[in-house]
């Protein structure tokens, strides 16, 4: 079984407070409100260097690979400290390690390992890496 071991020094942070949108029926976030979670930091990383995920240089990431360890609840209102970095870019691919926080308690919650690839939005096939995304996100 695969785990996450990953240094998570030189991160990008964001903060999300939980709305009740991310709940599932037993009032604490479920597993598709985790990646709720991580897709909105996602969005938010991105946008902070500029970029759009559905149009980077004309181009498009999806996720083609996930696994994610489940650490604790977190609930409505909660404020979760999301730190993400990309690493691992290659042709058409690269990783985003995800690492949340409940912030009141000072407790990991979640690590995620996401691959994500680039698609020509108009072929729908798989798309190199854009040379501005991997200028900005190589080490």
């Amino acid at each position: 079984m695969e785990k996450i071991n990953f240094n998570f020094e030189n991160t990008y942070k964001t903060r999300i407070n939980v709305h009740i949108g991310y709940l599932n029926y037993s009032g604490h976030v479920g597993a598709d409100g985790f990646l709720a979670l991580l897709h909105e930091a996602r969005i938010r990383y991105f946008a902070d260097f500029g970029f759009k995920e559905l149009d980077i240089a004309g181009k498009g990431t999806f996720i083609i690979d996930s696994y994610t360890e489940y650490k604790g609840e977190i609930f409505h209102n909660d404020e979760i400290i999301v730190e993400m970095k990309i690493t691992d870019l290659e042709k058409t691919s690269f990783n985003i390690f995800y690492k949340g926080t409940n912030k009141k308690k000072d407790r990991m919650v979640v690590l995620c390992r996401m691959k994500m690839a680039f698609v020509d939005r108009e072929t729908h096939r798989p798309a190199r890496i854009p040379e501005a995304f991997r200028k900005t996100f190589s080490d």
